[in-house]
């Protein structure tokens, strides 16, 4: 398996898991913490994307810096 491979591995599963988190924290009442899981998760599924796409070293935590990156691939 390739770098961005596993790197595709490591950060989806991280958002599949915060977005799990975030629906606990809503359900406690917790909803500062629920706000900031629910954010996060999308940043890092997007970011999986990138790395499945053979994009390296994404630093941005943009959601819409992130979106632009996606949306300039040229993807077959």
């Amino acid at each position: 398996m390739n770098n961005n491979q596993n790197e595709f591995n490591l950060w989806i599963s991280q958002a599949k898991f915060d977005l799990q988190a975030a629906k606990a924290s809503l359900t406690a009442g917790n909803y500062e913490w629920a706000c900031f899981q629910a954010q996060q998760s999308p940043e890092k599924a997007l970011k999986a994307y990138l790395y499945l796409h053979g994009k390296r070293l994404i630093i941005t935590h943009s959601i819409n810096k992130l979106l632009q990156d996606v949306a300039k691939l040229k993807i077959n």
